[in-house]
């Protein structure tokens, strides 16, 4: 799912380069994130396949203690950019976010973009 980078514990979060293991867990995040961004338009809340909106993306997640993928990002790599950084929703304010962003500090050269709609009002 994304490139090999050195596995960086931040904060309670491991951040890690995705495994296939983690598809299904990415997906749940994802699809459960686009489909509640209520500032989204409805037709763009249907484009919830992940795999579809990242592929050629290096993915990263972060890890809780116990194991559990409380968020991901995925970069395109070429541009910098910050294609897509999803936190589930329980796990929202306790440092995943974060913590995506602290460990791409080690490999991606900033300056890095990362859009986001200012309906967002959590995400920003």
């Amino acid at each position: 799912m994304g490139a090999k980078h050195a596995t960086k514990r931040m904060n309670a979060f491991t951040v890690r380069a995705a495994e296939p293991a983690d598809a299904a867990a990415i997906q749940e995040i994802f699809a459960a994130n686009i489909c509640s961004a209520d500032w989204l338009p409805p037709a763009a809340r249907l484009h919830t396949d992940f795999s579809q909106v990242s592929a050629g993306e290096a993915v990263f997640v972060a890890v809780a203690g116990d194991g559990t993928i409380a968020g991901f990002a995925a970069v395109q790599t070429g541009a910098a950019f910050i294609h897509h950084l999803h936190v589930r929703a329980g796990a929202r304010g306790m440092g995943a976010g974060s913590s995506l962003l602290d460990a791409l500090c080690a490999w991606l050269p900033t300056p890095w973009r990362l859009k986001c709609v200012e309906a967002n009002h959590g995400a920003l």
